[in-house]
């Protein structure tokens, strides 16, 4: 489980600078991935960010996925049957046990094939999005794609614009955000709107 490009040794540590920062809950994933591997129905104890609370949550392990320098859990909720994401760094007292489960019928590289993020907008559709960088900025997301549906549509001296196909979640639009001025949404309406929309609440707290 890699959690640096490079594994970098002692003797190179001086001359090769990586990250610092590390995300919490990154210890479990040995373990998860041992539950995944052999269908074992694990436990934990969970806490929400959004409320607080935490609660011991019994599920069935089915994947892991890395986003934006975090780790989750996929996982399905014997109860419902629907898998569901848990952030390893919201995640704490992990037991493993022996009990087997059947595997599960879920394919997470297919459930995320058109998102950004760990969002997979299940309740929406994929939709084509046009965003326009500044020429600096353009490069940098040539060299670095935003997602893998991305395509060069138009290169001059003033912008650079690029086209996606994936859902329009709000994953993606914090996304976007973050490049500020350098970055403008041209379609769709609908989209530009949420930026817009997101954008304007930054400026109510200022």
């Amino acid at each position: 489980m890699r959690s640096n490009a490079l594994n970098i040794s002692h003797n190179f540590s001086r001359h090769v600078i990586v990250e610092k920062r590390k995300p919490l809950g990154a210890e479990n994933l040995h373990g998860l991935l041992h539950a995944i591997k052999n269908s074992y129905s694990i436990s934990f104890l969970y806490e929400k960010y959004s409320g607080g609370d935490l609660r011991r949550r019994v599920v069935n392990p089915v994947a892991l996925k890395e986003s934006q320098h975090r780790w989750y859990l996929l996982a399905e909720d014997p109860k419902g049957g629907i898998v569901k994401s848990f952030g390893l760094d919201r995640l704490s007292g992990l037991e493993i046990s022996n009990k087997k489960f059947e595997p599960v019928a879920y394919e997470a590289e297919k459930e995320y094939r058109h998102s950004f993020g760990i969002i997979n907008g299940v309740e929406s559709r994929p939709e084509k999005i046009v965003l326009s960088f500044t020429p600096r900025e353009g490069k940098y997301i040539q060299s670095l794609p935003l997602h893998h549906s991305q395509k060069e549509i138009l290169k001059t001296d003033k912008e650079w614009q690029f086209e996606y196909y994936l859902l329009p979640t709000h994953d993606f639009i914090m996304e976007v955000l973050s490049y500020g001025a350098d970055v403008k949404v041209l379609e769709p309406e609908s989209f530009r709107n949420k930026v817009l929309k997101q954008l304007q609440a930054a400026l109510d707290r200022y």
